[in-house]
């Protein structure tokens, strides 16, 4: 037999006490939905004023472009102006093409003019105020320094010089013939300071009896207490006094010679900066014994 189910009898107190819990739980859930819906609406606010930011941002961007972008006329000028490289190829970029026509008109019309001034180291060109070109006999580097040191303009200059070296290295012979490499290379080099009276009339004089640095470049700057500077568009030499220093009275100014055309001597004259002319780094010598 089944037992009989008995009812069930609550008191009022069950009752308000019931009534209380669930109260609470409403209560409880309540602030759970709140909790959960206030971050949505900040972030749905949030999410409204950066779209608004970005968008007024996107359109001050577009303004500034299109107020720095340059118009049609503009863009036709700027091809037009761009250097075309011949079908070889050219070696220079088109801003280096630019730097040499800004430096040019910088310069002294005689010198715009002149081809060699593009032949002389490129961080040296906007200092070059002139450029004395003597004649292509064979004697245009000694004519150089003759005209450097202010002597006579005719021949009589330029065959000082040759005499002049000659003191110096007949003074010091066992110095030079240790500089140079023996006894035998002294010999050479005084053949090519040598010219006899009988060709020094003639029009031009042989390549053995031209001016070289090497042979020649610490032999000048020992004559003439001063540095001289050998330059051209692929390198530069310096050489410096190394026997004595120039006398306390003088302010010798450096000597620049520089080699064009693969076979020609000019003269430029190289303005200083500050009061100072720069001098490359310079050849130096062993130490000898003088």
């Amino acid at each position: 037999m089944k037992k009989s189910q008995l009812p069930i009898f609550f008191t009022t107190a069950d009752l308000e006490k019931e009534g209380e819990l669930i109260e609470a739980e409403l209560k409880k859930t309540t602030n759970k939905r709140e909790a959960n819906t206030k971050p949505d609406r900040r972030s749905k606010r949030s999410k409204i004023v950066n779209q608004n930011y970005a968008e007024d941002s996107e359109a001050s961007n577009n303004d500034r472009k299109s107020d720095s972008l340059p118009g049609l006329a503009d863009i036709n000028r700027l091809a037009a102006g761009r250097p075309k490289s011949d079908e070889a190829g050219s070696e220079a970029s088109y801003g280096e093409a630019i730097d040499n026509d800004a430096l040019l008109a910088l310069l002294d019309p005689k010198i715009k003019n002149s081809p060699y001034v593009n032949q002389a180291p490129i961080h040296l060109r906007y200092l070059i105020s002139s450029i004395y070109n003597p004649p292509g006999d064979g004697n245009c580097g000694f004519r150089c320094v003759s005209k450097a040191l202010g002597y006579d303009h005719s021949n009589n200059g330029l065959w000082r010089v040759r005499e002049e070296m000659m003191v110096e290295i007949t003074k010091n012979r066992a110095t030079y013939s240790r500089l140079q490499g023996g006894e035998r290379e002294i010999k050479k080099i005084e053949n090519a300071i040598q010219v006899p009276e009988d060709a020094k009339n003639s029009s031009t004089v042989p390549p053995e009896k031209w001016l070289d640095k090497l042979s020649h470049g610490q032999i000048l700057a020992n004559t003439y207490a001063r540095p001289v500077i050998f330059l051209s568009i692929a390198s530069c030499t310096t050489f410096l006094p190394t026997r004595a220093p120039p006398p306390p009275e003088s302010t010798p100014q450096p000597m620049y010679l520089l080699h064009v055309d693969g076979n020609h001597w000019v003269l430029p004259d190289v303005e200083a900066i500050d009061g100072v002319k720069p001098i490359p780094p310079p050849n130096f010598v062993e130490e000898i014994d003088f």
